[in-house]
């Protein structure tokens, strides 16, 4: 690490990203969370940039009678759907929206098999690793995020 960059402590960032979904609008959500998605479809090999994360707010069970988070249907290939409902901080956003990603990847590749078991704990692994990236995150004196993204990208 360079000697010139003042880091400062990772709290900043996780109410950062508390501040951001408590003062904005859903719409005003939606365009930040596409943003940060297709930041991470360019950082897991995807070649498109139109991916758009759709807010839901339902009491609702996913699939293994689950609470129901996250989805992304093969009918809406660009879309990734995140239930506020059932997700209290904006750190497991980033996970779902990371997991919702993996899916969307396998279907651009003509892979992605709906409930396929081995593909889901695939992606409940990018989750996993997202969210604890971006608890890791740090920023610098220029105000900017440092990310460490090596770990994430071999498991894509």
């Amino acid at each position: 690490m360079q000697n010139n960059i003042e880091l400062k402590p990772n709290n900043k960032i996780i109410h950062k990203l508390n501040l951001l979904f408590k003062q904005n609008s859903i719409a005003n959500k939606e365009r930040i969370l596409s943003i940060i998605a297709n930041n991470y479809a360019v950082l897991f090999g995807l070649k498109q940039d139109n991916i758009n994360v759709k807010l839901l707010n339902e009491q609702i069970i996913g699939a293994n009678s689950e609470l129901f988070m996250g989805n992304f249907n093969k009918d809406a290939p660009n879309t990734i759907f995140i239930n506020l409902a059932n997700i209290d901080n904006p750190i497991k956003i980033i996970s779902v929206i990371a997991h919702e990603l993996t899916h969307l990847i396998d279907n651009s590749k003509n892979i992605f098999i709906p409930n396929d078991i081995t593909q889901n704990k695939r992606a409940i692994h990018n989750g996993y690793l997202a969210s604890y990236h971006a608890i890791k995150a740090q920023i610098n004196k220029d105000n900017q995020l440092i990310y460490l993204y090596e770990p994430l990208i071999k498991y894509i």
